[in-house]
């Protein structure tokens, strides 16, 4: 069930992502507004140059101000909405042992390295934006992580993704992160709910970076991760349910 707080959210997030849009629609065309008039009235040129350059300075700086924060809200409003239309628990006869391991490296994966709190694989795929005309790739990483006590955002989790990253960028021009990370839990809470439902799904242009935890309960023989059958942020968070559906089977 979704709490009033959630289902309110949203729509505030929805409220100040519109403000700051119809902040930059007014912001242009006072602006506009502005050296039509002085042009009208035909004032000394050098001066009616220097507003309209002032004019343009502000116009810039509002548009690329409120461009931050139209992206932020926008992204908030869109957790919000996929929190709101979360699916919960699902049973799985996937086991996430030793064979369901294999098989991962038996289909697509390569281990990049194991550590005694986590062990990583990857593997590079074809994007599937068909609007650019350079070839762009996709990195897919997957994460077992071991030890339950270990931040799913630790720094040293992250340095290793960089690394990986920086390994493949120029060769395949990588521009998409998809990373999953699986751990085990004895039971579900709302603790650990709250931990796996902190995911990232990044997007700047044709840039991604979607970041999904996956908890597997042993009492339950059931997984939980933060996703919707009616809701994606955006394709490749739809892209990365599709990779764990995948390799849950």
């Amino acid at each position: 069930m979704v709490s009033g707080k959630i289902s309110k959210l949203d729509k505030e997030y929805a409220k100040k992502k519109l403000f700051y849009l119809f902040f930059v629609w007014v912001t242009f065309l006072l602006s506009v507004g502005i050296a039509l008039f002085l042009y009208v009235i035909q004032i000394d040129g050098l001066v009616f140059s220097i507003i309209v350059f002032l004019l343009i300075l502000i116009m810039f700086f509002m548009i690329f101000y409120c461009k931050s924060k139209i992206s932020y809200y926008d992204m908030q409003q869109r957790y919000q909405l996929l929190l709101k239309s979360s699916k919960g628990l699902e049973k799985t006869d996937c086991k996430f042992d030793n064979d369901w391991v294999m098989e991962l490296q038996r289909n697509r994966f390569t281990q990049y390295l194991d550590k005694s709190d986590y062990t990583i694989y990857y593997n590079i795929a074809k994007s599937i934006s068909k609007k650019t005309f350079i070839k762009t790739h996709v990195i897919e990483i997957i994460t077992i992580v071991k030890n339950n006590n270990l931040d799913l955002f630790s720094n040293d989790i992250e340095k290793e993704y960089k690394k990986l990253w920086g390994q493949f960028e120029k060769k395949y021009h990588l521009n998409k992160q998809v990373i999953i990370q699986f751990i085990k839990y004895k039971s579900f809470n709302d603790s650990v709910k709250n931990n796996l439902d902190r995911v990232i799904s990044y997007k700047e242009g044709d840039n991604y970076l979607i970041h999904i935890n996956c908890g597997y309960f042993t009492d339950l023989k059931s997984i939980y991760y933060l996703h919707s059958d009616t809701y994606f942020p955006n394709a490749y968070y739809k892209y990365a349910i599709e990779v764990i559906k995948e390799i849950l089977k």
